[in-house]
């Protein structure tokens, strides 16, 4: 485990940020083991109901509870469909629908863990506690890959360090508390009341108020294209980029244009129209980013599969210039590369890859589905827009 620091120099080669300036990295301490907080009838009551399948209204009543019971200050213990434990606050919103379901992102998991290939390395930018760390993870043990995952708040980097520690996946996945961006800056981070959780960067520019109940931290922002991978691993290629930064994908990206040259990974993010507005851009500026990039780009449309299940059906559609985005995630898939998009949509990148200009654009074929047992809400992406 490292911390990033500033020094005039540097014990080994890293790539320069100016004048006589470095980046450089120093051991952190030792992991502090978390403990979960037992409330008996809450954990009862939430461990009853993940035992059920798919049933309709486990997350709507985590949503109920965590807005009656956020100032709770203790910790959930989960056992997650999938086998793994979490250990999550309670003060944080995000935690209770897994907390009555078992699950976070089931269906975009399984999707984008298609793309981690063996022997490469995936970024989880924005990792939180690590419910995509997590799976990721044990997907690339599989795989002998390995997984770098960015989360620059001390308080949830705390927590996906232990996650990743109680889950055997140290060395697996690499815990890095950065945050990336288009330049090196110290800016002002908020974050839930708790001080765990959903958080966002908020630069000069940001456009809107704060919520009146979040807790501001600095943290420094480096370029993607500055890291040194050789130190966190041995793995020669990138092949898979997670992203939920709440709107600062982008800038992001702008930051990583040699490393996104170099690596051509498939690219997932949340892209959050509304947190993209307040950072300056359109909530289809992504589809020009992955145009202008060599890039095909999906939105992943959900729907429930019916109205007694959390199963959702997520819709791959393919985004071209002009259109306009359905509020899903956003897979982005190198437009060079066919047998990608083959994994996800069998027989149909042919028509979707070409470039063409609109007048001569053929009618794109029904779209493919994948279905996933989600416990998520009616979105289908276990997050929601303020």
């Amino acid at each position: 485990m490292a911390v990033l620091v500033e020094s005039e120099s540097t014990d080994g080669p890293a790539p320069a940020r100016g004048a006589g300036s470095a980046v450089r990295f120093e051991p952190e301490t030792p992991l502090e083991i978390v403990e979960p907080t037992t409330r008996a009838g809450l954990d009862g009551l939430a461990s009853f109901l993940r035992r059920f399948g798919p049933l309709r209204g486990r997350g709507a009543l985590g949503e109920y509870l965590f807005a009656r019971l956020k100032k709770d200050p203790g910790l959930w213990s989960i056992r997650m469909n999938d086998g793994t434990t979490m250990t999550v606050p309670r003060s944080a919103e995000m935690s209770w629908i897994p907390a009555f379901t078992g699950a976070y992102d089931p269906a975009q998991l399984e999707i984008i863990l298609r793309f981690l290939t063996p022997g490469s390395f995936a970024l989880d930018v924005g990792a939180c506690f690590g419910f995509y760390a997590v799976p990721m993870g044990r997907a690339a043990a599989k795989k002998d890959a390995q997984v770098l995952a960015f989360e620059a708040l001390r308080s949830n980097e705390r927590l996906l360090r232990n996650n990743l520690h109680q889950n055997r996946l140290d060395g697996v996945v690499v815990s890095l508390p950065i945050a990336l961006g288009r330049e090196p800056a110290t800016v002002e981070m908020l974050v839930e009341g708790g001080g765990t959780g959903n958080a966002f960067v908020r630069t000069s520019g940001f456009k809107g108020a704060a919520d009146s109940r979040a807790v501001a931290e600095n943290i420094r922002i480096e370029r993607l294209d500055d890291m040194p991978w050789y130190r966190w691993t041995s793995k020669a290629r990138c092949s898979l980029v997670k992203m939920d930064i709440e709107g600062f994908e982008l800038e992001a990206l702008a930051g990583g244009e040699a490393f996104i040259a170099k690596h051509r990974p498939v690219i997932f993010g949340e892209f959050n129209g509304w947190f993209l507005e307040r950072h300056g851009f359109s909530p289809d500026a992504p589809i020009e980013w992955a145009r202008r990039h060599g890039y095909v780009c999906l939105d992943l449309v959900s729907a429930r599969r019916s109205r007694l299940t959390d199963e959702v059906r997520l819709t791959p559609q393919a985004l071209g210039a002009g259109a306009a985005r359905r509020g899903g995630d956003l897979l982005l898939l190198p437009i060079e590369n066919p047998s990608l998009v083959d994994r996800l949509l069998p027989n149909r990148l042919s028509r979707i890859a070409q470039p063409q200009s609109a007048a001569s654009s053929p009618a794109q074929p029904p779209p493919a589905t994948t279905t996933v047992s989600a416990g998520a809400p009616e979105t289908g992406t276990g997050r929601r827009a303020p």
